[in-house]
């Protein structure tokens, strides 16, 4: 075991992710003293929790002893929320496809969406040259960026009519928006940045809408990255209620409403 002492200022969302290699299997877990009976968050790979400000302690526990022990990676980061209005705009949006209109706010499955190259990639006037080609350093930038630490696994936007990495607009999102970015079936699609409302499990994630339309089947009523499914608790298809923000302002990432 190797024990780290976190010390968190105040209250907000701690997560804890472990890369590690071939043969190696550490599990991270969270304490709030040295008494194995105080654990209060563990996992395979990664995990986030809501803290309050204090002392705590992740450990990095091998599996099953010295026999899964070797280099690892561990990486603990913490998002404070932000507090205001939650209040969503109500009406209807049309969508593509036939697929009919729908009543905002919206409650239904929301699918888990992939990766957005941003305007900090380094590519240029470029793409990626594969579904997962620079994926690593995408998630480093992502995660340096929002504060939240997690076991990325989704790959770039599939190909299909564009580039490796490609939303509906054709251009590069801001980093800032890509982590926490929302995508419906929109027939009008909103400007890039639009604020949207994310909710499940009693928690919220302003969202920032706009740079990409999907997903094509009817009864999914939008998708949100992997890092709002992370937040939130919820996994792909999970039912998730999605709207517009009455409040433009609102910065993106978790929030605790008014």
């Amino acid at each position: 075991e190797t024990i780290y002492e976190v010390v968190v200022p105040e209250a907000g969302f701690l997560s804890v992710s472990v890369r590690d290699g071939t043969g190696v299997d550490i599990d991270p877990h969270l304490l709030t003293s040295m008494d194995p009976e105080d654990c209060v968050a563990r996992d395979d790979h990664d995990f986030g929790t809501l803290v309050e400000a204090g002392t705590y302690y992740v450990v990095a526990d091998t599996y099953a002893g010295e026999f899964n022990g070797g280099d690892y990676r561990i990486d603990i980061g913490l998002v404070v929320p932000s507090q205001g209005s939650c209040a969503m705009q109500t009406g209807t949006m049309q969508r593509l496809y036939g697929r009919g209109p729908l009543t905002m706010p919206a409650t239904g499955p929301v699918v888990k969406e992939a990766h957005l190259v941003t305007d900090e990639e380094g590519y240029g006037s470029g793409w990626p040259s594969s579904i997962n080609a620079g994926m690593t350093e995408h998630y480093d930038l992502s995660q340096g960026n929002s504060g939240l630490v997690m076991r990325r696994t989704q790959s770039w936007a599939p190909q299909e009519s564009s580039q490796y990495g490609q939303g509906s607009t054709g251009a590069k999102l801001p980093v800032e928006d890509e982590a926490w970015y929302v995508n419906m079936l929109w027939a009008n699609r909103p400007a890039g940045g639009t604020r949207m409302i994310i909710q499940a499990n009693g928690r919220t994630v302003v969202a920032s809408g706009g740079y990409e339309t999907g997903p094509f089947a009817g009864d999914h009523i939008a998708g949100v990255t992997e890092e709002v499914h992370f937040y939130l608790g919820t996994g792909h298809l999970s039912e998730m209620t999605v709207g517009f923000a009455v409040d433009e302002d609102l910065p993106l990432g978790p929030i605790d409403c008014d």
